[in-house]
Parts: structure tokens; C-alpha cells; sequence
């Protein structure tokens, strides 16, 4: 998923306050929790990533803290599922 091909009103954009690393899935692939604050309308969300994406071994996960980053959000259930589509300070988008 790049981000210019996902709808606008979905992404939002925060600043991550904290990661936490997850039991790994049954599959034996990492899982994060990530505490983020919306910059755009101030909201504090905990989310999760799901279970066995690929995309989380892209990320430096420990150098997240105050670090700005486009993510969706997506579940009903809560925690929500986060998945991170650019951080700005590496300029790395992920797929």
C-alpha cells in the first residue's frame, strides 16, 4: 500500500509517544503496540499491528519515539490496528 494510492480522509498523521514490543504470533513474526497522538485533531490512540505483516520488519522500532509518522487505523475492536505508511524522518514509505 503506498500512500499516495490510499484515500486522504484515511490517513492520519501523529507522533509516535511509544512502542512496545508484542508476543511474537503464532508464526513466530514480531507484533508492536504503538501509542500515537494525532496531530491533526489531538487524539491519543493505543494500536496494534496485526499478526504476521511483513511490513513491520521495515521499520526501526526503537527509534520511533517523538518521531512523526502517516499511519491508518483500521478494526472495530479496540485496540485498532495500525498500519504505518511513511515515516518522515528516514523519507522510507512502506508497501
Amino acid at each position: 500500500m503506498i500512500l499516495e494510492t490510499v484515500n486522504s480522509d484515511k490517513i492520519h498523521k501523529g507522533q509516535v509517544y511509544f512502542t512496545k514490543r508484542l508476543p511474537n504470533s503464532k508464526n513466530g513474526n514480531p507484533r508492536y503496540e504503538v501509542v500515537v497522538r494525532d496531530l491533526n485533531n489531538g487524539g491519543i490512540y493505543e494500536l496494534t499491528t496485526k499478526r504476521d505483516e511483513g511490513w513491520v520488519y521495515a521499520i526501526n522500532w526503537h527509534n520511533l519515539q517523538n518521531k512523526n509518522i502517516h499511519y491508518t487505523m483500521e478494526g472495530k475492536r479496540y485496540p485498532k490496528y495500525i498500519t504505518i505508511l511513511f515515516d518522515e524522518v528516514s523519507g522510507i514509505k512502506f508497501d
